[in-house]
């Protein structure tokens, strides 16, 4: 900047400068946010898609140590580290829940919450008493405890075999709570949750999540390998290569690759490949079947006939399905959440003149069956007025509720009522709220 005494213009120009700057400071920073969201986003579908990939190995384990004692000893030692590792992420699932929660964050992709992703107020508080970087908080030693436990546990139980010594290794090196060294005089704990923002915490726990899954990937590859195995990686179904008569299978387009063998007597045939999805009628054909072919269910109630059945599963988290004296079991998973939207989103910006034009729809994202939804009403809570019902599914008739908005006014939609097409008797859920965002 110039010295000396300066111009009012000049003195115009550089504080004009330094807002500039300030203001290209500032957008860095949301780039930076916003690069970082989508990197955890990133981590959680790779989360998702390793936990499938371990849910068919695992069924095949199972199905292997039936009928084998060394698959058994296998099947138990793997359970045992799944248990471990089922108690670490879900306390890491738990912690997360807790600091989003606690931000307030709600994604909306029109006016992106910067500021809580950005804040690192939550991470700090949760993991640190009082903010006290010398006092790790209750949650803080919960983590700890079962990281060291499941670590102890691989040590313990694998460390010595030569198979294993990739499983130990991995998990000397990733599954720790301290550094041997401390990163610029930081502790582990500090390092990854001390005065960090929320979303820099979001993406170490889902980093730490991924890296026990892929552990257990690891020594799943381990007590499968050499082993003859079915296995369609996009479904859960799991069958053992038969040696006298074969079992049912699913319509996996990777089954004779495998097997190289002829037709299987059954071939059961599920839209959603052979995932059956709780107290929702699943379709299920059964190819080669006859007016004497029998079909059962533990865990559901099944309907139907002459190769065409419905399988309705209840508060289960399996099903073993037989049909004509073989089984196989079944994962079940929870309907997907229904999700109501206004302009195809949840959350969605607009003038207050616009709001009275539209119209509220609800639909199930990524349900693989025709359902369909009908509102039939719903509420509409206005800034300073009392909350209105809609008879339908159009605004237009509350549309002297907006005439006096500003922008920065919420309009919030909820206890959205529907009637469902194609879930048989299936009720659905109440759809989350939809948030409308005044513009100008």
């Amino acid at each position: 900047m110039a010295q000396g005494k300066q111009t009012p213009r000049q003195k115009m120009i550089n504080l004009m400068y330094l807002v500039f700057i300030a203001m290209l400071a500032m957008q860095i920073d949301q780039e930076i946010v916003r690069s970082f969201y989508d990197t955890q986003v990133s981590l959680s579908e790779t989360l998702s898609l390793t936990n499938s990939k371990n849910e068919v190995f695992e069924k095949n384990l199972a199905e292997k140590a039936q009928n084998s004692p060394d698959d058994q000893v296998s099947y138990q030692n793997y359970l045992e580290l799944k248990g471990y590792s089922d108690d670490l992420v879900n306390d890491i699932n738990r912690i997360k829940n807790t600091m989003v929660t606690q931000s307030g964050f709600k994604f909306n992709e029109e006016n992106f919450d910067y500021n809580s992703l950005n804040n690192a107020e939550h991470s700090t508080k949760l993991f640190f008493q009082g903010g006290d970087e010398n006092k790790p908080s209750g949650e803080a030693k919960s983590l700890i405890n079962k990281i060291n436990a499941l670590r102890g546990f691989i040590i313990q139980k694998f460390e010595g075999d030569e198979k294993f010594s990739t499983v130990v290794s991995r998990a000397k090196q990733n599954l720790i709570t301290e550094y041997p060294q401390k990163k610029n005089g930081k502790s582990w704990l500090m390092h990854k949750f001390y005065n960090q923002p929320l979303v820099a915490a979001l993406s170490n726990l889902e980093i730490l999540a991924t890296e026990v899954r892929n552990i257990q990937s690891d020594a799943l590859s381990i007590y499968l390998q050499g082993k003859s195995i079915i296995a369609d990686p996009n479904s859960t179904l799991i069958t053992q290569t038969p040696t006298t008569s074969p079992p049912m299978t699913s319509n996996s387009s990777h089954t004779e690759d495998f097997t190289q063998q002829k037709t299987q007597d059954y071939t059961a045939t599920i839209t959603s490949g052979t995932v059956l999805y709780q107290g929702f009628p699943n379709p299920v054909n059964i190819d080669g079947a006859t007016s004497s072919t029998s079909i059962s269910a533990t865990g559901a109630t099944v309907s139907g006939g002459g190769g065409k059945w419905t399988v309705t599963p209840g508060p289960v988290d399996e099903v073993t399905l037989t049909v004509g004296g073989k089984s196989t079991k079944y994962m079940v998973k929870k309907l997907p959440p229904v999700v109501a939207t206004v302009r195809g989103k949840s959350a969605v910006a607009m003038p207050a003149s616009s709001i009275k034009n539209q119209t509220v729809s609800v639909d199930m994202p990524g349900f693989v069956y025709p359902v369909s939804f009908t509102v039939t009403g719903f509420k509409v809570k206005v800034p300073g007025k009392p909350t209105a019902f809609v008879s339908g599914n159009s605004l237009s008739e509350v549309g002297h509720l907006f005439t006096n908005l500003r922008a920065g006014d919420k309009v919030t939609i909820l206890d959205i009522e529907v009637t469902a097409t194609g879930m048989g008797n299936s009720i659905p859920k109440t759809p989350s709220n939809v948030t409308i965002n005044v513009s100008n």
